[in-house]
């Protein structure tokens, strides 16, 4: 497989958004060449209103004014901050795939000068650096590295976490199973919120970077 094959913008793009669709953050159908029929149309607006309602749902249901985190902080205020927390990711699980949505053909278009751009480069950087012309970003191991990592982060840190709130007291109420889902779903959901824009800037960082050598 070709280093551009690899380092692939669109590929990449594929990735990241997979998990994202996984979590109901982003349309279900981002193909250029379908998402604009009417029928899947339908589908990615039956996709964020599912969004909204399963989030609602969790957010009504084991996030706000919770029982168990009443009893183990013992604060009021503390208890309103998460609360606030709380609302504001459900605003933000909203107004992503919505926007998204939204924005689908601009960013493919964004997306396509950048491939564009990134073959041009490699052409040019043919010789200079064939194998990597993009550095670490130009290998998919990283990309798979990074995506693996995003996942179990949230899953090692909320185990600890946990494990940690039932070591420190054997007395107070104990969160239930649904409650600890739900926070690795926002967990999870947040890092991945984060991951996209993320690599995004640093595969644009990186053709700046390849730009600035053939410029030398």
């Amino acid at each position: 497989m070709s280093s551009r094959r690899d380092g692939s913008v669109m590929q990449v793009y594929a990735r990241v958004t997979l998990v994202l669709k996984c979590h109901g953050l982003y349309p279900l159908v981002t193909d250029p060449g379908r998402s604009f029929r009417t029928r899947y149309r339908a589908l990615n607006c039956c996709g964020v209103l599912f969004g909204v309602a399963f989030y609602g749902y969790l957010l009504l249901n084991y996030s706000l004014d919770m029982e168990a985190v009443r009893m183990n902080t013992q604060s009021v205020i503390v208890q309103r901050m998460l609360d606030a927390f709380h609302v504001v990711r459900y605003v933000t699980a909203i107004a992503v795939p919505a926007t998204a949505m939204l924005t689908l053909e601009k960013s493919f278009r964004m997306l396509q000068l950048l491939e564009e751009c990134s073959t041009e480069i490699v052409q040019l950087l043919h010789g200079v650096s064939k194998r990597f012309p993009f550095g670490v970003l130009s290998s998919s191991r990283f990309f798979v590295a990074l995506q693996v990592a995003s996942v179990a982060c949230p899953v090692f840190c909320g185990m600890l976490a946990m494990s940690v709130v039932d070591a420190l007291d054997k007395t107070r109420a104990k969160p239930g199973l649904y409650f600890r889902i739900t926070r690795f779903l926002y967990f999870c959901g947040y890092v991945q919120l984060w991951l996209q824009p993320t690599i995004m800037l640093l595969l644009l960082l990186t053709r700046f970077g390849a730009v600035n050598k053939l410029m030398r």
